[in-house]
């Protein structure tokens, strides 16, 4: 009598799973103790849901497992599955490799047991108090929604605050600076009391064209 490694694949009912699982896995079990078979290892899948409906169930759970078996049992062992109303699904295969695989699940099992379990993770911190802080600042700035008031400058007066601010008068407005006490007339600078007499200008002209007939007179002349 030959005997190999099978793994066996099989889709169960999850209400059923989670309703008695331990039942539902000794039905499995019984049905290869019944054909000679021998568990070597078995694992429990998550529950997660079809792409379609089988038999109006629409959520199942994969129960892998490695066993056992003469081979010329295989045969019976399908029919026996085949009939059972508790499974769904099934899937039983032979290959070489299959030994190998086993021990790399046990292995991962056995890993998985031995690391701690995750603690829960912290609370989430508690909202800020949005609605009191809001009705602080409204307290604080006035009617809530009200904007600030900006005070604003007055030209003219900043002008004239700018204009004196040095008594010596060494800055002026206009950023020029000049002497104290000097006047200004058309951005020129004078000396301290020093006034324009209007009709300067005028001698200036008349001694002007007094010059210029002398001259005439002279190059008129024999000489």
């Amino acid at each position: 009598m030959t005997e190999r490694l099978y793994e066996g694949l099989f889709l169960l009912d999850s209400n059923e799973a989670a309703q008695g699982w331990s039942e539902l896995e000794g039905q499995i079990t019984g049905l290869f103790g019944k054909h000679d078979a021998r568990v070597e290892y078995s694992e429990r899948w998550p529950d997660q849901r079809l792409g379609t409906e089988i038999k109006g169930v629409k959520k199942g759970t994969y129960f892998l497992t490695y066993f056992t078996a003469p081979t010329d049992r295989i045969a019976d062992l399908r029919r026996d599955v085949e009939l059972s109303d508790k499974i769904l699904r099934f899937l039983v295969i032979q290959e070489d490799f299959l030994a190998a695989e086993m021990e790399r699940r046990r292995e991962q099992a056995r890993r998985r047991a031995e690391r701690p379990a995750t603690p829960p993770p912290p609370p989430a911190p508690a909202p800020a108090p949005v609605a009191a802080a809001s009705t602080e600042r409204s307290t604080e700035g006035g009617d809530a929604g009200s904007e600030p008031v900006q005070e604003v400058a007055d030209p003219e007066s900043s002008s004239k605050s700018s204009a004196t601010a040095d008594p010596a008068g060494t800055e002026m407005a206009d950023g020029e600076a000049v002497d104290d006490g000097e006047a200004v007339d058309d951005g020129e600078a004078v000396d301290d009391g020093a006034a324009v007499d209007d009709g300067a200008a005028d001698d200036f002209e008349a001694l002007n064209a007094d010059a210029e007939e002398a001259a005439s007179e002279e190059s008129g002349k024999p000489t």
